[in-house]
């Protein structure tokens, strides 16, 4: 009602979301599985909607808002995820994606200088560069991150996928030297264990300037 729709519509966009929604079987527990699910649910919610003599947009949106939080609340979000945490999860090689609270990462020095308008996606790396790193916890858990600018000082952050794979020499010799190192320090040394994914809940703040 709030978005300017009528409350049988936004009703039906959310039961049809909750009641068709597809399992994690659907794409997997992935990055990849977690976005076709809520696309899925937008599509099922919107068409709802449009049923019910609402608007699809409004029941795409809040379709795809009610999958997220049933998806979330069966899932336990950490406050922060810490080296030691991500590296014994890697450890027990499951492939089990983790929720971490958007806003336990350290961003102050990115700047907000650095978007030009709502929805730019920014990849950056919080380990070897020098005007994003800010926390030696963070550079080792996620490395290189996408943000994507959602206005005033708030960026939401793209999945992230926990693993160490090697990437041709000629282009890549310290990131490789890295993720040997990573593989050494998480006892993995040939690279063997199951990755995993990390997805962001809610928004992370960033530097103003």
């Amino acid at each position: 009602m709030v978005q300017g729709g009528t409350f049988r519509a936004g009703f039906a966009s959310g039961f049809s979301a909750s009641f068709f929604s597809p399992g994690t079987s659907m794409g997997g527990d992935g990055a990849g599985g977690f976005t076709l699910r809520t696309g899925i649910s937008a599509i099922v919610g919107g068409t709802a909607s449009e049923i019910g003599g609402g608007k699809f947009a409004n029941g795409a949106v809040g379709a795809a808002f009610v999958m997220m939080y049933n998806e979330w609340a069966h899932e336990k979000v950490l406050k922060k995820l810490t080296f030691a945490q991500a590296r014994e999860h890697y450890i027990e090689n499951t492939g089990k994606p983790l929720y971490v609270l958007a806003s336990s990462v350290d961003l102050s020095k990115v700047s907000i200088s650095s978007f030009k308008y709502i929805g730019q996606k920014l990849p950056i790396q919080l380990f070897f560069h020098g005007n994003e790193y800010s926390s030696l916890n963070d550079a080792l858990v996620y490395g290189g991150i996408t943000l994507v600018y959602v206005g005033g000082n708030q960026v939401k952050i793209l999945p992230d996928y926990y693993n160490f794979e090697m990437h041709d020499w000629s282009t890549s010799v310290l990131r490789n030297l890295g993720t040997i190192g990573g593989r050494i320090i998480n006892m993995d040394p040939m690279g063997t264990a199951s990755g995993y994914t990390i997805n962001f809940v809610g928004t992370a703040t960033i530097g103003g300037k």
